[in-house]
């Protein structure tokens, strides 16, 4: 399990802003610091914490924590100084951040500029809310997803983005997203009447993969997937799902096409050219892939192929046109080769 504290330097190496991650090892904690890897057992630690600090640090439920009164969510600060030197001077730039103890992501960073123009970056988590979806997250120990990000100048909203999720099949997945673009800065009380809708995710795959989305135009995109459900095979613009599984024989032929774990370049080819010829007004692309490998064609909505080569060592060797001319050549060498 994890757990951070709050110090200026590491007892080893000096480094600013120590986390320690905290390992149960021989019925004892080890204290690693992520700088410079190396580690101190618990009864150091407890020493050289209680020199450090004025109160007496103690281990708790896998948490370091002061036994004076001390909240698990008091926020972790530390901080960093920028400086840009130009020959007519330098311009120096302060970041400070909170991390929040629940889930040690960075919460608030903020950053004061030479005009003295203070920019804050914030970001909210399941565990800063009580509704049904953010507590079945938390309950899943989802805890690091963003749920809304602000910017902030001068304490006035400039942006905002938010994703509202949904329970499907017991996966936590995004539903909506939204964004404020402010034309003007927006007082931090009134800016949630600006979110407007950019993103609908409709419909998902049983294992969780996109299978319909919409933006802020409306305009449906539809994703089919294959190789055991790993990647995705077609991109179809400007239309439905229900549409594209109208074309292509109804939910078993796409689920099919979805658990084949090795389908062949000409099943996808087939699949693409069916709903070019069926669907006018979509534009359709098509992917083809070496599993674990990367990619190996692109067919896009005009039906003109790009083909990616790859070398015995699996890399990238070349990269064709539908007529198997070279677009683009890799080479590999070793150093002093």
């Amino acid at each position: 399990m994890s757990s951070v504290t709050n110090s200026k330097k590491c007892f080893f190496c000096e480094r600013d802003t120590l986390i320690f991650d905290v390992a149960q090892e021989h019925n004892g904690y080890f204290y690693n610091c992520p700088f410079c890897g190396k580690y101190i057992i618990e009864e150091e630690a407890e020493k050289l914490f209680r020199d450090r600090f004025e109160k007496k640090r103690h281990l708790v439920a896998g948490y370091l924590h002061s036994i004076a009164d001390e909240s698990i969510k008091t926020p972790i600060i530390n901080g960093d100084n920028c400086t840009d030197y130009f020959d007519n001077g330098a311009i120096v730039s302060v970041t400070n951040y909170e991390h929040n103890r629940e889930n040690f992501q960075i919460t608030q960073s903020t950053t004061t500029d030479s005009q003295n123009n203070v920019i804050e970056q914030r970001t909210k988590y399941p565990t800063d809310y009580n509704d049904v979806v953010s507590t079945g997250m938390v309950n899943k120990h989802i805890i690091n997803t963003p749920i809304e990000q602000l910017t902030l100048k001068n304490d006035q909203i400039v942006s905002a983005r938010k994703t509202q999720y949904t329970d499907t099949l017991g996966m936590y997945l995004p539903k909506v997203q939204s964004q404020v673009h402010a034309v003007t800065p927006l007082v931090q009380n009134s800016y949630e009447s600006a979110y407007k809708p950019v993103l609908f995710y409709d419909k998902y795959t049983s294992q969780g993969k996109i299978r319909q989305l919409r933006g802020a135009d409306n305009m449906p995109v539809t994703y089919l997937w294959s190789y055991s459900g790993q990647y995705p095979i077609a991109e179809i613009k400007n239309a439905t799902y229900e549409q594209v599984k109208s074309v292509l024989g109804g939910e078993s032929a796409i689920n099919a096409l979805a658990d084949n774990g090795n389908p062949s370049d000409a099943d996808i080819q087939a699949a693409g050219d069916n709903l070019r010829n069926a669907l006018p007004q979509a534009m359709v692309s098509t992917y083809t892939y070496k599993p674990l490998v990367g990619m190996t064609s692109v067919t896009d909505p005009r039906g003109i192929k790009t083909t990616y080569v790859y070398d015995e060592f699996q890399r990238l060797k070349n990269v064709l046109d539908y007529q198997g001319s070279k677009l683009q050549e890799y080479k590999y060498h070793y150093q002093n080769q």
